[in-house]
C-alpha cells in the first residue's frame, strides 16, 4: 500500500466527485420509480417506469463503456500535456456515442411498445411504458451528449462542475416529479407521463449546462465546436483498441442485468407484483455499482495520467494500491445493503 498521504487526497477529490455524479445520473430515473410508487394503488406504474427504464439504462452503460477506452486513452495525454490530441479523442468519442444515442432514441420514440413487449406480456405496463418512452426518447438525443463531455472533462481532472450539472438537474426532476406527478401547484396530476416529461426537462436543462461550460468557460480541455468535426484515423484505432473490450466488458454485465428483468417479467406469479419488488431492489443494486463504475473511472485517471508521464514503476505501484481499495470497497457496499435492505424497502 502507498503511504503517500498526498495520493489518497487526489483519490479522493476525484473518485467521490466521479462516483457521485454517476450515481446522480442514475438517480434521475431512480426518482421516476421511486415517487411513481406513491403515485397509484397498485404497482403499474413503478413496473412499467423500471422496465421503461431498462432500455435507458443500457444506454447510459454502453456511454461509460465507450468513454472508458476514451479516457484511458485521453488521461495518458494529459499526463504528457498534449492537449491536442485530448480535443480529437473527445471528438471521435462524441461521434461514436451521438451515433448510439440517436440510434437508441429512434428506436424508443418508433418503438416504443415493441420495446416494453420485449420486457413484459402485460398490456397495462406495455400501455403505460410506452407513454413514458414516447417522451423520454427525445431525451436520448441530448443526453448522450452531455453524459460523453462530461465523462471526458473527467480525464483531465475536470469533475466537480460536472458533479454541480447533474445535481441541478436531479433537484429540477424531483421538483418536477412532484409537480407533475401528483398535479401539486395546480397543474394536472399526469402520473407515468409526468415522471417523463421532468426527466426531459432535466436532461435538456443538464445538456445546456455542460455545453455551456465547455464550449466557453472551460480552460483546461478548451473543446470548442470547430473541435466536433476533427477526425484522426491512428488515434481511433487506439480508441477501438482500447475501447471495446471496455465496451464489451459493461455491456455484458448491463446484458445480464436486463436479462434476468426479461425473464422476471415475464413469468405469471399467482401472489404479489415481482416485478415492482425487483425494481425497488435493483435500482439500489444498480446505483452501488454506478458508484463503483465511477471510482473505477477515477482509478483510470489515475493510473493514466501516471503512464502518460512515463512512471511506469509507480503506476504499478499505485494499481497495487487501487486493487486492494477496490476490494475494500466492494466489501463495505456488500455490508451496507445486507444492513439496511429493509430500511431502503420501505423507501417504496
Amino acid at each position: 500500500m502507498i503511504r503517500d498521504k498526498d495520493f489518497y487526497k487526489t483519490i479522493f477529490a476525484i473518485a467521490i466527485p466521479i462516483a457521485l455524479q454517476n450515481l446522480i445520473t442514475f438517480s434521475v430515473s431512480l426518482a421516476d420509480t421511486v415517487m411513481l410508487s406513491r403515485a397509484g394503488a397498485t404497482d403499474e406504474l413503478v413496473s412499467a417506469a423500471d422496465l421503461a427504464n431498462r432500455f435507458i439504462f443500457l444506454l447510459i452503460m454502453a456511454l461509460i463503456g465507450l468513454t472508458g477506452g476514451g479516457m484511458a486513452l485521453a488521461s495518458q495525454y494529459w499526463g504528457k500535456g498534449d492537449i491536442a490530441a485530448i480535443r480529437k479523442i473527445t471528438a471521435m468519442i462524441l461521434h461514436m456515442g451521438f451515433a448510439i444515442s440517436f440510434f437508441t432514441g429512434i428506436i424508443l420514440l418508433a418503438f416504443p411498445e415493441s420495446v416494453m413487449g420485449i420486457f413484459t406480456k402485460d398490456a397495462v405496463i406495455i400501455e403505460r411504458g410506452a407513454e413514458y418512452l414516447s417522451i423520454v426518447g427525445w431525451s436520448c438525443f441530448l443526453f448522450g451528449i452531455s453524459f460523453l463531455l462530461m465523462n471526458m472533462l473527467r480525464s483531465v481532472e475536470v469533475v466537480r462542475f460536472a458533479l454541480f450539472a447533474d445535481i441541478t438537474a436531479l433537484c429540477i426532476s424531483v421538483f418536477l416529479n412532484w409537480v407533475l406527478i401528483f398535479g401539486n401547484l395546480g397543474f394536472p396530476a399526469l402520473g407515468i407521463r409526468g415522471a417523463a416529461t421532468s426527466t426531459l426537462i432535466a436532461r435538456t436543462v443538464g445538456f445546456l449546462i455542460i455545453c455551456v461550460y465547455v464550449f466557453v468557460f472551460d480552460k483546461k480541455m478548451k473543446f470548442r465546436l470547430k473541435n466536433i468535426f476533427v477526425f484522426d484515423f491512428p488515434l481511433f484505432k487506439d480508441i477501438l483498441k482500447y475501447g471495446l473490450p471496455v465496451l464489451a466488458n459493461q455491456m455484458a454485465w448491463a446484458t445480464g442485468v436486463t436479462v434476468q428483468a426479461i425473464i422476471i417479467g415475464r413469468i405469471d406469479y399467482s401472489v404479489g407484483d415481482f416485478v415492482a419488488a425487483n425494481a425497488a431492489v435493483s435500482v439500489i443494486f444498480q446505483m452501488f455499482m454506478v458508484a463503483m463504475f465511477g471510482a473505477g473511472s477515477a482509478a483510470l485517471i489515475i493510473i493514466g495520467k501516471t503512464i502518460g508521464a512515463g512512471e511506469f514503476a509507480i503506476a504499478k505501484e499505485k494499481a497495487a494500491t487501487l486493487f486492494k481499495l477496490a476490494a475494500i470497497m466492494g466489501t463495505f457496499s456488500c455490508v451496507t445493503i445486507l444492513l439496511t435492505r429493509g430500511a431502503i424497502l420501505k423507501i417504496f
